[in-house]
């Protein structure tokens, strides 16, 4: 194993991961507010 190729790689995956979680966060985000509001609409509906 190269010294230092592991600590490079470890520095690009945290780079990719950090790049995917902002990614999925913004999606989470936006889909969760459509999710609560649709979720609360029908359980509106089943209690009426």
């Amino acid at each position: 194993m190269v010294p230092g190729k592991g600590e490079c790689d470890a520095e690009q995956d945290r780079a990719d991961l950090s790049v995917s979680a902002r990614k999925a966060l913004r999606d989470l985000s936006g889909a969760g507010q459509q999710r609560a509001h649709r979720h609360k609409q029908t359980t509106e509906n089943a209690v009426h």
